[in-house]
């Protein structure tokens, strides 16, 4: 039923997915870029379609309220502890390993305003839990999301980053001057 639903939602909404089929079981997923909260109505529904284990993590501060913890946890959310300066890459990649199966989504700007170079979290996660990162694209100018074949990160931090950026060079956002990407040094 949940795959009919994401299928007709994204149906409705207009966009479709390239490369979903290449996902690992278990992986980080690098989704640029996110320059609106529709964003995550996209992801969710595509999780929807195709029945795979997409997460993501928030500060556990979001899940204390029963209505926003069955919210959050509905579509994806796993709370993470970050009080007591407890390091979030860890916790991220902790999660990881401990499924079968797990795709932590990730948005590397770490914000839904412009940055000009992405926050590297989503790298060593990658790098600490062992999987492949997956690059997303959210191109609202064409309405498609697309999907990169799995890349293991080298452990060459500037280049595998130059390697991720390239993806993402030209997509546009929902608010598009926040979302092309030139990703310049």
């Amino acid at each position: 039923m949940k795959r009919l639903l994401g299928t007709l939602l994204l149906k409705i909404i207009g966009w479709r997915e390239i490369g979903v089929e290449n996902l690992p079981d278990k992986c980080v997923i690098c989704v640029a870029p996110h320059t609106s909260g529709f964003d995550l109505f996209v992801g969710v529904f595509t999780r929807m379609k195709h029945g795979f284990p997409a997460y993501f993590v928030a500060k556990q501060e979001f899940f204390k309220n029963p209505v926003s913890a069955w919210l959050f946890k509905a579509i994806g959310g796993f709370p993470i502890d970050r009080s007591g300066g407890k390091n979030m890459v860890q916790a991220s990649a902790d999660l990881i390993r401990a499924h079968d199966k797990f795709q932590l989504t990730v948005a590397p700007e770490g914000t839904r305003t412009f940055v000009p170079k992405f926050r590297t979290g989503f790298y060593h996660i990658a790098r600490l839990a062992e999987v492949p990162i997956v690059m997303c694209s959210l191109d609202y100018a064409n309405k498609r999301e697309t999907f990169s074949e799995p890349f293991y990160p080298t452990g060459d931090e500037e280049k595998d980053m130059e390697t991720v950026a390239a993806f993402f060079r030209g997509v546009k956002g929902k608010v598009p001057e926040w979302g092309t990407y030139s990703m310049e040094k």
